[in-house]
C-alpha cells in the first residue's frame, strides 16, 4: 500500500461508479467530498478535486454509494437527506491514465432526497435489480428527533427510480486477480 491522500480525520463515503474511471470519497469531520480520476486496471489515482464543501451548521457528508448513471449519493449527517451529485466530465488523450485526465467541469448538485432520519449515515442500493435504496442512521438527539413514525428506526428502504452499481474491489498497483 502507499498513501494517496493525507490529513483525513474520518475518511468515509468511498464509491466507484460503473465506469471505473472515477473515485469519490469524503471526510466527515472536514465536511468535504473529493473526486479524482481513477484507473481500475492499474489502481492509479489522479489529482483530487473538491466536489463539495459543507458549511451549513453541523451538516456533513458521511457514507455514500454510486448509482448506474455515475452519480454520487451521500448521506448528510445532521441534514435529514441524501445529496446526489452528477459525475464530473473527464477528458484526455489516454483514458487509462488518471494523471492525464482532468475534470473539465464542477459536478452539479443534482438533487436532495429527504429521509426520515436526522442523522442518515449510509445509503446502499440493493434488491434483485439494485433498485431498492436502503438508508441507515445513527440515533437522533432529543433536540432533532426523527420524523414521526421513524422515532426508533435505524434502517429504512424505498424503491429507487435508478439502479445502483455493484462495486468491484479496488485494484492496487502490483496486485493481480490471484492476490485480490
Amino acid at each position: 500500500m502507499h498513501e494517496q491522500q493525507s490529513g483525513l480525520i474520518v475518511g468515509n463515503g468511498l464509491a466507484f461508479p460503473a465506469n471505473e474511471q472515477t473515485m469519490y470519497w469524503c471526510d466527515t469531520r472536514h465536511k468535504t467530498i473529493w473526486t479524482a480520476p481513477y484507473c481500475a486496471t492499474t489502481g492509479a489515482l489522479g489529482t483530487a478535486t473538491v466536489l463539495a464543501q459543507y458549511s451549513h451548521g453541523t451538516e456533513r457528508p458521511d457514507g455514500a454509494a454510486a448509482d448506474s448513471l455515475g452519480r454520487y449519493w451521500v448521506a448528510v449527517l445532521d441534514g435529514s437527506r441524501l445529496d446526489c451529485f452528477t459525475p464530473p466530465a473527464a477528458s484526455g488523450a489516454d483514458s487509462t491514465s488518471p494523471t492525464t485526465r482532468a475534470h473539465t467541469h464542477t459536478p452539479v448538485h443534482a438533487q436532495a432526497l429527504p429521509v426520515p432520519f436526522y442523522k442518515p449515515t449510509m445509503p446502499c442500493f440493493g434488491g434483485p435489480n439494485l433498485q431498492e435504496l436502503l438508508v441507515c442512521a445513527a440515533a437522533a438527539p432529543d433536540s432533532h428527533p426523527n420524523a414521526s413514525g421513524f422515532e426508533n428506526t435505524s434502517l429504512a428502504v424505498c424503491t429507487s427510480p435508478v439502479a445502483g452499481v455493484v462495486e468491484g474491489f479496488a485494484k492496487w498497483p502490483g496486485q493481480n486477480e490471484e492476490t485480490r
